[in-house]
This record gives C-alpha cells, structure tokens and sequence, in this order.
C-alpha cells in the first residue's frame, strides 16, 4: 500500500498453515500387536495462522528537517487438529483442540485461610498449612493428583504478539531516534516452566531453598497470621514445602510488556566550524537502552525473557555518551 505520493506504505501478510503427518510417537497401539516401545509415526495434525506486517511514514519539515516513523507486528497462532495419545478420562487432560504452545498446572483457589479450610479440603500435597496453595479437585474425587487434576491454564511463554515501533528525526545537525517494543498474549510461569513443559523450582516457590536468597518483597508480601490476604503463600525453610512449587493457576503472570528499548541524540556540528581545522566530521552524541519497561511480572524479571530459572542475567540499563570525530 502507497498513499501520500509515497510518504507512507504499508505491508500485510496473512499465513494459514496445515501440517499432517507430523512424527510423534504411537499411543494407541493395541498390547497383543506385541511392541515393547511404541514406535514412531507420522500421525499428527496441527493448523498455524497469523500475519505480519511493517509500515513507513516519512514527512519532510522544509529544507532541513524531516522525520521517518516506522513500525512492525508479527501475529502467529496455532492449534492442535490431532495428537495420538490414550483415550483421556477427562477432556481436559487430551493435547487436541489446544494450541501447542499452552501450560499445563492445577487450578489454584487461593491460599488456605485457617486449618479448618485445610481440614475441609481436598487432600494435597505433603503437610499443608494455612497459607498454602488450595488447589480445585477437577475429577471430585477427593484428592489432588498430578495426573488427572492439571489442566491446560496458561497460555504459551512465547508472546503470540510482537511489535515495534521507531521515530527517527532530524533538523539541520540534530538527530533524534526512540525505539518501543512489545508483546503481548502471553503467560509467565513463575515456576519456571521450560518450554517444553518441564518445570523447576524457583525463589518463588522454594524461597531460600538450599541457602539461596529471595527478593525483599516476597518475604514482605507473604502470607502470615496477621496477612492474610497475601500475594504470596507462606515462607517455610524445613522441611521444603512441595505443596506450593507445583504449576498452577496462582503463579501464572500475564507477560505483556512496553520497553524503551533505545534512544539517541546526536549533534554534527557544521562543516563551517570544522573544516577549518581540517576535520571531516565531529559529533557528540548521547544514548541509552533498556530505560523503561511497563510490565505486570514481579521485579527482577526480564519480560524479553521471561524464565525465572537459573542461567539468565536480565539486560543492564545503560545510558552512555561520546564523542565521534573523522579525519
């Protein structure tokens, strides 16, 4: 698309993809075919869609000023047609009809408020106390079970949306340049769960496990006595409170965010002024990156990466200045 004679132009992609006969292994192999390993096969389905698009926009200001407004999006979406596996007693337990992408954990109810709530309840995991995880018996029968109480609750750690948008700007030697990025439509698991869905225990849900430190605020928004309308579940040092590590509903974030991600302004002085000294180009100059971001995850959190597990050092704000000078 081009309006204004050129000034602004605009692309747009729209994708719709359907894969079959994606490799899986078999789950629905009767016994007295007589396999000891159910083999592999291509037997799965899955649909992909979305789109992606850019835009320009460059206005002139007279002779010696202009400025250039761009931006980008990307949107992609998938869903499972078909997963062999063995038949579910619950449906909320199959792959199909789901994206792939989707977490898995048990639905949280919020914290225990007194023993008697603890009493009343469902069986849990291990010792549970007041200000522990309540987790909901989806199959009612009157205990939670890793197997057939999880149910899919969070959408995928990898954002659905992502976008950018940049102006840049010039008058006469002056030079300006902002960068914003976002995603959105996305859940964090502050558990730690990888993308595989595998799952680790964190300053979260094992605060001071095996010695390690854990945020101020956790300690100070933690559940007691006195605070019983907390963030977080209760601290607990020995033994380790498994109850409260497992993936679920309560520990799931909304991972949407907007950063600053950079900003620039330069000056060229004149030519005037330095072709007199014999100097091609001096220009001063001062930027920064990582300035600000908007984002509903607990401080300490990179939303660029959202992993709360070890192994990652969430990016530096940086703010530098300097001095460019051409011969």
């Amino acid at each position: 698309l081009h309006l204004f004679g050129g000034q602004f132009t605009m692309t747009v992609d729209y994708f719709r993809d359907r894969r079959e006969g994606i490799f899986q292994q078999r789950a629905q192999i009767p016994d007295y075919v007589g396999v000891i390993t159910m083999p592999y096969g291509n037997v799965g389905g899955m649909t992909s869609w979305g789109g992606n698009g850019n835009f320009e926009y460059f206005q002139p200001i007279g002779k010696n000023a202009h400025f250039t407004l761009r931006g980008n999006f990307t949107l992609s979406k998938n869903k499972i047609d078909n997963w062999e596996e063995a038949t579910q007693p619950y449906p909320y337990l199959s792959k199909t009809g789901f994206s792939n992408d989707v977490q898995r954990g048990f639905v949280a109810l919020g914290l225990f408020k007194d023993q008697q709530d603890v009493d009343m309840s469902p069986e849990q995991f291990g010792t549970v106390r007041p200000g522990d995880i309540k987790y909901k018996d989806l199959n009612g029968d009157g205990a939670i079970t890793y197997d057939q109480d999880r149910a899919y609750i969070g959408r995928g750690q990898r954002p659905q949306f992502n976008g950018s948008i940049n102006l840049n700007a010039s008058w006469k030697g002056l030079e300006f340049d902002i960068l914003f990025i976002g995603a959105a439509v996305c859940d964090v698991s502050l558990t730690g769960t990888y993308y595989n869905h595998n799952e680790d225990n964190t300053i979260f849900t094992r605060p001071f496990k095996a010695g390690a430190n854990s945020p101020r605020y956790l300690v100070e928004q933690a559940w007691t006595p006195e605070n019983p309308d907390a963030k977080y579940p209760r601290l607990s040092l020995n033994p380790p409170n498994t109850n409260n590590a497992y993936a679920s509903s309560f520990w799931y974030r909304d991972g949407k965010y907007l950063r600053l991600k950079s900003v620039h302004l330069g000056y060229t002085l004149p030519k005037a002024w330095t072709g007199k000294l014999r100097i091609q180009k001096v220009k001063v100059y001062v930027e920064g990156n990582n300035l600000c971001t908007w984002s509903g995850l607990p401080e300490g959190i990179d939303p660029e990466w959202p992993g709360v597990t070890n192994g990652y050092y969430p990016q530096q704000r940086t703010v530098v200045g300097g001095l460019e000078i051409s011969f």
